[in-house]
């Protein structure tokens, strides 16, 4: 079964993620490195795995204060 938000996305570029698009089948991080210099990914079939991604690069770029897709408690 088909989740709510999934099929309004459907054949959509957009995720409910930050920093995830997708690019064809697949889906890509957009990050974002020092000097306002963006980062593509290579193609990452999950959209769950490309936030986790984004989310480790956020953490090692910002540190404790950077913005996350998902709650990190130790």
């Amino acid at each position: 079964m088909i989740e709510a938000a999934e099929f309004l996305r459907k054949g959509r570029k957009t995720s409910a993620y930050r920093g995830v698009s997708k690019n064809g089948p697949k889906w890509q991080n957009n990050l974002m490195g020092n000097s306002r210099v963006k980062f593509y990914t290579k193609s990452i079939a999950s959209e769950k795995f490309a936030a986790r991604v984004h989310d480790r690069f956020n953490i090692q770029k910002c540190g404790l204060r950077a913005i996350t897709n998902f709650s990190y408690t130790a």
